[in-house]
């Protein structure tokens, strides 16, 4: 992962989502991205046990965030985490002392008005 400034103007690492071995990209066509918002949040806070937040931004993009603690987290759990984080447009985390913040954003259509959750 590389540090990066995303569309919501802050900085941190970031990434595309991976590609697993022997799959392909997520697709999106067809799924909207109000229910892309809702299930990356309930997906997130099943698999973490803390409530993911949904924040609109600038540009049309929602990020959905989740605090994390849990540094010896299973490879399992650390692989179920990316694949939710894949259904974003971007998926990244930022740091602190004692915890991290995933993060994945989601690009909206521009003329959506529709309540993210």
């Amino acid at each position: 992962m590389s540090s990066v400034d995303s569309p919501s103007g802050r900085s941190g690492s970031s990434t595309r989502p991976p590609v697993p071995p022997g799959s392909s990209p997520l697709p999106h066509n067809g799924v909207s991205a109000e229910a892309r918002v809702r299930w990356i949040t309930d997906a997130l806070h099943r698999l973490t046990g803390r409530p993911a937040a949904a924040v609109r931004l600038r540009g049309g993009v929602v990020r959905v965030t989740v605090r994390i603690e849990a540094p010896g987290a299973s490879g399992e759990l650390t692989l179920a985490v990316i694949r939710v984080l894949a259904r974003g447009d971007r998926f990244g985390h930022t740091s602190k002392a004692g915890w991290e913040r995933l993060w994945a954003e989601v690009d909206q259509a521009p003329e959506s008005k529709a309540p993210l959750l």
